[in-house]
This record gives structure tokens, C-alpha cells and sequence, in this order.
């Protein structure tokens, strides 16, 4: 596995506290796919297998209650710093950056996002979801204006602060919080040249705006 980014990642957490993941997802899907294992045993489709494939989804919901006490157990041992980064991102500010001149183009092969001087830039194709204050009327209108032209831009002024996340059932996405309230998503992606890493060091120093980190990077 490659080392985390010397700055763009959280404390990593010791291995009794991590979330087991792959022992997650099987009991989840022998819960789901339960009812089909009490048909099987019973040979047929009836209602008495329904209930056997009940009595046997037992099972798994032991594992998962096991597996939450584990780490729960796990996360008492972790400093209480360290297990709200997990919990809420840690929080990275402008002060420090290495100083980044505008405009800062970071693009890939369909996608790009430019930081300038005024604000951030970025394609169509790059724009996940708006989340206005005054609306759906208002998201509307700007995702009228932005297929329009291609592109979305936001000013710093109106970014209170910066994320990056990830989503398991979609793509891992910036997510630009607005004042007084609403925000932007922009969808993450590897550059054809540069490191995401380099993208946020301008916008702690292009755009002044903070960096939420809920997701780790690694090292270039």
C-alpha cells in the first residue's frame, strides 16, 4: 500500500479500531440472501422456509452486533482528537500552503477544474450536484447556465470551505461548502498530469479557504 500524503491525510488508526469491513459485508448479504437459504434447506419454495431463512439470518445479526462492540471496544483505546477526525475530517487551514499562482488548471482526460484568482472553475462534466439557498428554481437556473456553457464557476468569496470525501455508491467528490448555506459538489478525478494533492494546496492558497479532510491521500 503507498505511504499517506505528508499533509493531506488523518492519524491512522490502530487495527483493533478500523471498521472490519469485509466481515461487514458478509454478514449483510447472508441477511439479504437468507430467505434463499431457507428455501434451499427446505428444498422448495414455501412459507416454511421463509421462516426457516429467518431463524437462520440470526446469524449474521450476531456477527454484526459483534463486530460493532469490537469496535466500539477498539475506538476507546484511540485518543479522543483522533477519533473525531475520523468522525467529522480534519481540518487542514490556509496558513502554511506553498504559495500557488493563478490560475491553477487541474485536468484529466474528460474533466478539469481551474482555480483562478477570482474562483473556482470548473467543467460540466465536473458538476455533481448544486445545493443553492434559494431553491430548486435557482439550481435549475444555474444548471441551465452551466450546460450552457460548458462550465460552472463559483467565487472564493461566496466558499466558506472546502472538502474532499468519498461516496461507496457513487464517485469521490469535492464538496464546496457555501455561505451562508448550501453547497457544491464537484466530482474527484486523476489528473493527466499533477497530483490532487497540488489542487488543494492551491486552494489553501489561491482561494484562502480551509481543507476538511474525510478522505486520505497518498503520497505522489
Amino acid at each position: 500500500m503507498p505511504p499517506p500524503h505528508p499533509v493531506y491525510h488523518r492519524t491512522p488508526l490502530p487495527p483493533g479500531a478500523r471498521r472490519k469491513v469485509g466481515w461487514l459485508m458478509l454478514c449483510w448479504m447472508l441477511i439479504v440472501f437468507s430467505p434463499f437459504v431457507g428455501f434451499a434447506l427446505r428444498g422448495k419454495v414455501e412459507e416454511r422456509g421463509l421462516v426457516l431463512g429467518l431463524y437462520f439470518a440470526l446469524l449474521p445479526l450476531c456477527g454484526l452486533l459483534a463486530l460493532r462492540r469490537l469496535h466500539r471496544a477498539g475506538l476507546r483505546r484511540v485518543p479522543p482528537d483522533v477519533v473525531d477526525e475520523w468522525r467529522h475530517g480534519r481540518l487542514v487551514p490556509p496558513e502554511g500552503a506553498p504559495p500557488v499562482a493563478p490560475p491553477l488548471r487541474y485536468a484529466g482526460p474528460r474533466h478539469w477544474i481551474e482555480l483562478r484568482a477570482d474562483g473556482v472553475l470548473a467543467s460540466r462534466s465536473a458538476l455533481l450536484h448544486l445545493n443553492g439557498e434559494g431553491g430548486i428554481a435557482e439550481v435549475i437556473d444555474s444548471l441551465r447556465v452551466a450546460d450552457a456553457a460548458g462550465q460552472y464557476f463559483v467565487p472564493w468569496a461566496a466558499i466558506d470551505g472546502w472538502e474532499i470525501d468519498t461516496d461507496g455508491d457513487g464517485p469521490d467528490f469535492h464538496r464546496l461548502r457555501l455561505r451562508p448555506r448550501g453547497f457544491v459538489l464537484l466530482r474527484r478525478f486523476r489528473a493527466g498530469a499533477g497530483h490532487e494533492a497540488g489542487l488543494l494546496d492551491g486552494v489553501r492558497s489561491i482561494g484562502r479557504v480551509p481543507v476538511l479532510l474525510k478522505d486520505d491521500l497518498t503520497a505522489p
